[in-house]
């Protein structure tokens, strides 16, 4: 499988709506082009790999 994005150093920390707990989320980088993405733009954040799939458009 060829990787769509990565996990960036770029983070924040957020609570958790129902439990309170602290969740630390990353911003995404793609590393190739796909849909209407671009190779080194960035994305939004997620939690870790498994939150986002790497094949599609998604």
């Amino acid at each position: 499988m060829c990787k769509k994005y990565e996990l960036t150093l770029q983070s924040k920390k957020i609570k958790h709506a129902l439990s309170r707990n602290t969740i630390v989320l990353y911003r995404i980088c793609a590393l190739k082009d796909f849909d209407d993405v671009k190779a080194g733009h960035l994305g939004g954040f997620i939690e870790k790999e498994s939150n986002l799939s790497h094949e599609g458009n998604c």
